[in-house]
């Protein structure tokens, strides 16, 4: 089956006269002085029948007796000499034309020469040759000519020349004397005209073949990525169907039958009509104009071992009304918008909202669309984007692999079930990145968890674990995603994060007072120490308790340093709402109060932390799962490399955010008198509170602040100025800057395309990783969270 494609515009140059050969035996093509050169538009699998009407058509050529030949030049960079000696090409088949315009892509200086057969260009090297041995000194010799142009000049001697070598080897000898004594036993000396047309064979002369030029200068460069080895031409024509727009034409060529469907109802949408599937099968598609009367009609037949169609026929005029014409906006489907929408949500961001499609289709398109629609619509952009969220569970156990060979150290957990089927389906994953775990040792192990809700097709929620650096910013540790926040999901999370920290008093969670965290803790971390975020109780006490004033006093209470000051306010609390008082009471001071908390806590007193983390994140909670992983590969790679650069560019001892505290407290240690002790220890005497004992040594302070932040306190700078002590040695090492350069030292490189992974370990190459059981509910799912109890906007 000979494929038909068009050549998109495929100009050719083509000249109209005949070929000379002068007295040394170069070729040249004199042009028709009443013939200027033309540009024409050929399409390949026309055949050389066609072409040769379409040129008689343009040069207004009416004798049906006139023929044509055709010929072309190779390009002087695909011979060996380029001496002007070799001979044009004729073009005689329709394989010759194909292979004609097959170059002419590649070689854009080709020129297709007509010569007319009664203007045949001959020219005669030698008007006279004797017939008779010994008649003449010179070398005898014969042109032959062949219809259109001097064929080959062939000496009628074989007598040496000058340097005593034959003029032929002896192979040619014998093979031109046979054909000599064959063929040109009747040719007359210096007759044109007597000589026969025996050399119609037009690649060949004499038995030898040059059909081929031979390549003895640089060839062009030529990418040769067509791996199948297929047809080029035809391979190029099909990678360009994305970008031929909506136009119709026999012969094009789609990539498969939805790019068709698709390309054809952007078509109508462009020309505002409705049509409608008259047939469509796997090798067949015929589309109808909805008007029965109207004879607009396009049909396309599967090429043979592909998934490609080609347009076979079709009829573009249109005779229906307008009222059949009114409906176009149904080819509008939520596919087709969701297809032309896909690359709005390519790379970051969002994309566009419902109601900004139906305005894009409405303003671009010139289609009204309704909110379903779009919103359907937007789902199936996000889909062909970033992949669907079925398929996506399939391609995370080679990701996760990815994951880790590109981030050496990165540890990943994959934990499925299997259904009554025996199909593995995804359950929990956790993944804590190479560059976190390491820089996990230079931050206060002070650990924030909390969990997210996922809004894509099959819920679940993500949970993450994070700290904060010496500058108080975000440092994520750990993430997880399991089908909800329970008791067996959030002991297998923590679980995993035990192969991180140590189950000791050194290290502090902090979350909010979810029943499920609380009873995981006390099986995986019994050793730890667990509070409660201030936020949280605070929500929990204006719910339940309706005094407006309470949770600011509970706000007050819990942020206190000395225990003196938490019984002054925890008095308040029972005055107001005794009530609340017992709730507290019962709870226990050590879990919410810091001057009463076991532990180090800091300046961590709420999961702010997290939740500042889970609105980074909600972007992507509505994407597939393997979408969710990169996109926080890719924020943490931008956040470490940003913060490198910054911490490196650091000139000081401490880090910029406890510069800013520092110099807040040496403003208010202006009016403090200070008197010696003893050795690094002060009186500091000042406000409305009495006096503070201040030891340098042991970094602490009655007013106990300098003993939680680890940062020096008012009352501690202004000892410290008195003794001469430098600020950066009071402060916690956590927050100097070599400690701020080392948490970021390790980058995180970027995952390969999973295409072009080609080494796979079994285990994870046989993997068909189904998508949970679990489905979201029917419906829009929620773009706001619900408020927790006592949370207001």
């Amino acid at each position: 089956m000979v494929l038909i494609r068009e050549l998109e515009h495929r100009v050719v140059a083509v000249q109209i006269g005949h070929w000379e050969r002068d007295g040394i035996g170069k070729w040249r093509f004199e042009q028709d002085p009443n013939e200027r050169q033309r540009n024409m538009r050929l399409r390949e699998g026309d055949g050389i029948d066609t072409i040769t009407t379409m040129l008689k058509q343009e040069y207004n050529i009416s004798d049906v007796e006139t023929r044509l030949k055709l010929t072309f030049r190779w390009p002087s960079w695909m011979l060996l000499v380029d001496d002007g000696t070799t001979r044009p090409q004729t073009i005689k088949t329709d394989n010759d034309m194909d292979l004609f315009l097959s170059m002419k892509v590649d070689v854009a200086d080709l020129i297709l020469f007509v010569t007319r057969k009664n203007d045949a260009g001959v020219v005669t090297e030698s008007p006279t040759l004797s017939n008779s041995a010994g008649s003449s000194s010179q070398p005898q010799s014969a042109t032959l000519i062949h219809e259109d142009y001097v064929v080959v000049e062939i000496p009628s001697s074989d007598s040496d020349d000058d340097s005593g070598h034959s003029r032929r080897p002896d192979p040619w000898n014998e093979r031109l004397d046979g054909l000599m004594s064959k063929k040109i036993s009747n040719l007359e000396v210096g007759s044109a005209s007597t000589v026969p047309t025996y050399a119609d064979e037009e690649n060949t002369f004499f038995g030898v073949d040059f059909s081929m030029g031979v390549f003895g200068r640089d060839a062009a460069p030529v990418l040769d990525n067509n791996i199948d080895g297929g047809n080029t031409v035809v391979d190029q024509a099909i990678d360009d169907a994305t970008y031929e727009g909506d136009d119709i034409f026999v012969g094009r060529v789609y990539k498969n039958k939805e790019d068709f469907k698709f390309k054809m109802a952007i078509h109508a949408l462009q020309r505002k009509f409705h049509f409608r599937h008259t047939r469509s099968d796997k090798k067949v598609v015929l589309l109808n104009c909805v008007a029965n009367s109207c004879p607009w009609r396009v049909y396309v037949v599967r090429l043979e071992d592909s998934d490609n169609y080609q347009i076979r026929s079709a009829c573009l005029e249109h005779t229906c009304s307008v009222e059949a014409r009114s409906n176009y906006h149904k080819q509008a489907s939520a596919r087709v918008v969701g297809e032309f929408m896909r690359p709005q949500y390519m790379g970051a961001g969002t994309g566009p909202r419902p109601g900004e499609v139906q305005r894009i289709c409405l303003n671009d398109h010139r289609v009204p669309i309704s909110y379903w629609k779009a919103w359907r619509a937007r789902g199936i952009a996000i889909d062909g984007a970033r992949g669907s969220m079925g398929n996506s569970y399939s391609l995370l156990p080679a990701y996760l692999h990815a994951l880790k060979a590109a981030n050496p150290g990165t540890l990943t957990a994959l934990e499925t079930t299997v259904d009554e089927l025996g199909n593995q389906r995804f359950k929990y994953l956790f993944f804590a990145l190479a560059a976190s775990i390491n820089g996990l040792k230079f931050m206060r192990k002070v650990i924030v968890i909390d969990g997210a809700h996922l809004r894509g097709n099959y819920g679940g929620c993500v949970i993450t674990a994070s700290a904060q650096d010496g500058n108080f910013q975000i440092f994520p540790v750990a993430f997880g995603i399991v089908d909800s926040e329970n008791d067996r999901a959030w002991e297998w999370f923590l679980t995993m994060l035990r192969q991180i920290l140590p189950n000791d008093p050194t290290v502090t969670f902090v979350s909010d007072r979810h029943s499920s965290i609380y009873s995981s803790l006390r099986k995986v971390f019994p050793n730890a120490a667990h509070a409660a975020c201030v936020v949280h109780l605070q929500r929990n006490i204006s719910s339940i308790f309706k005094a407006k004033t309470l949770s600011f006093l509970v706000s007050r209470a819990a942020r206190a340093y000395r225990i003196t000051d938490f019984h002054l306010v925890f008095g308040e609390i029972c005055r107001v709402s005794p009530e609340c008082g017992a709730y507290l009471k019962s709870i226990g001071f050590g879990h919410w109060a810091r001057s009463y908390f076991v532990g180090e806590r800091y300046n961590v007193m709420t999961s702010n932390v997290a939740e500042s983390l889970n609105a980074v994140l909600k972007e992507a909670r509505e994407f597939p799962i393997v979408y969710i992983v990169e996109f926080v590969r890719k924020t943490l790679m931008t956040w470490f490399a940003l913060r490198r650069e910054t911490a490196k560019q650091e000139a000081t001892m401490l880090t910029p955010k406890v510069r800013e505290i520092l110099q807040e407290n040496f403003e208010k240690s202006g009016g403090f008198a200070v008197r010696k002790v003893n050795t690094g220890e002060y009186d500091v005497v000042g406000g409305a509170k009495g006096g503070y004992h201040v030891q340098l040594a042991m970094r602490s302070c009655t007013c106990r602040e300098f003993n939680f932040l680890k940062i020096p306190c008012p009352h501690a700078v202004a000892a410290a100025i008195v003794d001469q002590v430098p600020m950066h040695s009071l402060v916690d090492v956590h927050y100097t800057s070599c400690y701020w350069v080392m948490a970021y030292k390790d980058s995180i490189n970027p995952v390969p395309a999973l295409s072009s992974l080609h080494e796979l370990p079994e285990d994870i190459a046989s993997m068909n990783l189904l998508p949970p059981h679990t489905k979201r509910a029917p419906g829009r799912p929620k773009k706001k969270r619900f408020f927790s109890r006592g949370e207001f906007q």
